[in-house]
């Protein structure tokens, strides 16, 4: 008899044992889970690890390419009469500016047909992270990654470098921000 009291006094211990290790785990993943959204800061490169990118782009027929560093910025947007394009350079300065007005910002869960609509007119403003080889010219640059700015103004879409093929994006909501880019790339020319 007292054999079996201590092997269920053990039981009982253990299954409360393994119902709050669940509870714990079922709350954390609840509360702490992953959400399916992007933090804005996890898809900009931040403005302080500008200098330090240093990143191999491989060639798929040869297996090997050249190191890849950061040379600019260029903002492409419709000139003050609505039809042709310019392209501007911006400064590291004008960067970290934007970097600020959106880092807090979080992707949206799904995305509506209205939103992706409004990407697909015309007037889309691009913000370009462009690179070089390392040690090579300016005339050898590529973009690393694009930010689209819709032209209702409210939304902006993060190119993701992700190993599938197309383009995917993650998209935002910040009120305004499309006015506050231009502001911010255009007034230091």
């Amino acid at each position: 008899m007292q054999k079996f009291k201590k092997i269920g006094g053990l039981l009982s211990l253990l299954s409360s044992s393994v119902l709050t290790a669940v509870a714990i785990c079922a709350y954390l993943i609840y509360y702490h889970g992953p959400s399916g959204t992007h933090k804005m800061t996890n898809v900009l490169l931040a403005p302080e690890m500008l200098n330090q990118m240093n990143y191999q782009e491989i060639n798929p027929q040869t297996g090997n390419g050249p190191r890849m560093v950061f040379d600019h910025f260029e903002y492409i947007h419709t000139g003050s009469d609505g039809r042709k394009w310019r392209s501007e350079l911006v400064s590291k300065t004008a960067y970290m500016t934007f970097y600020d007005v959106v880092r807090d910002e979080r992707s949206f869960l799904e995305v509506s047909p209205a939103i992706h609509e409004a990407f697909q007119r015309g007037g889309l403003s691009t913000l370009a992270l462009m690179v070089r080889p390392e040690g090579g010219g300016a005339g050898e640059t590529r973009t690393f990654q694009q930010i689209h700015f819709s032209p209702e103004g409210d939304y902006l879409r993060v190119e993701l470098r992700l190993d599938t093929k197309g383009k995917s994006f993650a998209y935002f909501h910040k009120e305004g921000i499309t006015q506050k880019v231009n502001e911010i790339f255009l007034r230091a020319r």
